[in-house]
């Protein structure tokens, strides 16, 4: 399980990894700051597939 703490340290909710497939925005009970979370694993999938095929500004390196 991975805890996810507010920036005051106060517990927001704990979660299995790979739990939370899109933002998630959860307000703290102690500080009232709202917190914004966000998958890693999703933004990473996104680069991957930005980069494979053909660049998009067209440069192609020497060989």
């Amino acid at each position: 399980m991975q805890e996810n703490r507010c920036g005051c340290g106060a517990l927001l909710f704990r979660s299995a990894a790979g739990a939370i497939a899109g933002q998630v925005d959860i307000k703290c009970r102690r500080c009232g700051t709202v917190n914004s979370i966000r998958p890693i694993e999703a933004r990473q999938h996104e680069r991957r597939e930005r980069l494979s095929g053909e660049d998009a500004c067209g440069f192609r390196p020497k060989r």
